[in-house]
């Protein structure tokens, strides 16, 4: 059985700074950080449900990701629009790829670590 596959559809916002204030607040009244989330409960009427899961001890490794993710997603980019990828950035490509599976083995270590103190 195959499972159905659901592809998202990006939806852009231009805001002002005054705007965009405005519907930080708007968010932080109703206790909501992701954008998605406040757009479609807005948009749909609650129609749509949604969860929110929050692992507060990954927020870092998960920041840490996600720059990552932004300069290893730069560099795939510039080297699609050049049609090559430049040594240096291959580099750079390497040394980010490095680091995400450091920062990833750390983690593991740390929860692994916490396990077993359980035990």
């Amino acid at each position: 059985m195959r499972k159905k596959r659901i592809k998202n559809v990006v939806k852009q916002v231009f805001l002002t700074q005054e705007e965009n204030a405005r519907l930080l607040a708007l968010m932080s009244e109703e206790g909501e950080t992701n954008f998605s989330a406040y757009a479609r409960k807005k948009l749909f009427n609650n129609e749509l449900e949604s969860w929110t899961v929050s692992f507060p001890e990954y927020e870092q490794l998960t920041e840490q990701l996600i720059q990552l993710g932004r300069s290893i997603n730069a560099i795939a980019k510039l080297s699609t629009q050049v049609g090559m990828i430049s040594q240096s950035d291959f580099i750079e490509l390497g040394q980010l790829v490095t680091r995400l599976m450091e920062a990833v083995e750390k983690e593991i270590s740390v929860i692994s670590q916490k396990k077993s103190r359980k035990k």
